[in-house]
């Protein structure tokens, strides 16, 4: 089957995940803002976080019968083409009979909440430009209402800004984490990572120096049980990210998905000395969690974490690793305050 994947705001990062949660995928084509492949298994559409709408290829022409949109996602004209486009349709629906009629977004693209509302899942055309002008017809589109429920929805909540549900799930499925597989997050807080895994359906296990931390992850999971039934189990401990291996056994992980602390809130008035300092206490942390790490995770086990980019003195918070943990891919994620993650794949060899 031939799918158009419409990409996140990191198109980069969502391509990384749809490869890595479509084993078989072929890549065809790919522009600015989706990718354009061929797969024969089956996969949950679901689990994605980083993409917004996945379509059919058309290879006949679809004709409306109802209500219909278009969306255009085109390097230009795109509202022109839109337009065109919808009018051309509904003159086909008339000439074979059938009554149509066109649902126009104010943008050259219909959105996922007017998706939703209007039903249109089947019924939205949407347009790409690579190699050539490719047609497709959607078939799903990312639910924000459900993100938005996941995530502020959830009875506790953190003080400070806490990791997206959307950027949780594309972790999950970076981590390459399988049926069956025991995933830890050592830095849960409330437990954003520990239900994204659990919603996969893996087994998850969260652990956090804070207490505090701990108690509001064991509400929040209890919510999530009950509101979405997920079939990955979870279980939650006290303990620092420093001492795994007291805790875990020997290669008894599969897969680690985390995101640490990042260090105290920025104002942009930090002189260059605090922030060197605080990078050296982070990349003491990081290194020590990371030589903990080694022990419990088990050969060919990815580490999955978001790290901070300090831009006043240009340098990445990074642990110290062993030979045997291979970097695999580095993404920046720019967020909308003074933090800059860089999220990071290794790889136990």
């Amino acid at each position: 089957m031939k799918y158009i994947f419409i990409l996140g705001q990191n198109a980069e990062l969502s391509k990384a995940e749809i490869k890595a949660l479509v084993h078989d995928f072929v890549i065809i084509d790919e522009g600015k803002d989706f990718l354009l492949g061929e797969t024969a298994m089956h996969f949950e559409m679901g689990r994605l976080g980083g993409t917004i709408k996945i379509a059919e290829l058309l290879d006949t022409e679809f004709v409306p019968d109802g209500m219909f949109s278009v969306s255009a996602y085109l390097p230009k004209n795109s509202k022109k083409t839109q337009k065109e486009f919808a009018k051309s349709m509904k003159e086909k629906a008339k000439a074979e009979g059938k009554k149509s009629r066109y649902f126009e977004s104010r943008k050259s693209f219909t959105t996922a909440v007017e998706i939703l509302k209007k039903n249109l899942i089947g019924r939205e055309i949407i347009l790409v430009q690579g190699k050539s002008l490719y047609k497709g017809k959607t078939i799903w589109v990312y639910d924000p209402f459900s993100f938005k429920l996941r995530d502020t929805g959830r009875p506790m909540q953190r003080p400070a800004q806490s990791m997206p549900i959307s950027l949780a799930k594309i972790m999950v499925n970076l981590s390459g984490a399988e049926a069956n597989d025991t995933v830890l997050d050592p830095f849960c807080g409330y437990g954003t990572i520990v239900q994204e895994v659990v919603a996969a359906g893996f087994n998850a296990v969260g652990s956090d120096i804070d207490g505090k931390a701990i108690t509001a992850a064991t509400e929040n999971l209890r919510w999530f049980s009950e509101k979405f039934t997920p079939v990955g189990t979870w279980k939650l401990d006290i303990s620092d990210s420093r001492e795994l291996s007291e805790h875990f056994q020997p290669d008894s992980i599969s897969a680690i998905i985390t995101e640490p602390f990042l260090g105290p809130p920025l104002t942009g008035k930090e002189t260059e000395e605090h922030l060197r300092s605080v990078f050296s206490d982070l990349s003491s942390l990081y290194t020590g969690f990371f030589s903990e790490a080694n022990k419990i995770l088990r050969l060919g086990g990815k580490i999955v974490i978001t790290l901070p980019f300090f831009k006043g003195i240009n340098t990445v918070a990074a642990p110290v690793t062993q030979k045997n943990m291979k970097l695999l891919e580095s993404f920046t994620i720019d967020g909308k305050t003074r933090l800059t993650r860089i999220l990071r794949v290794y790889q136990k060899v």
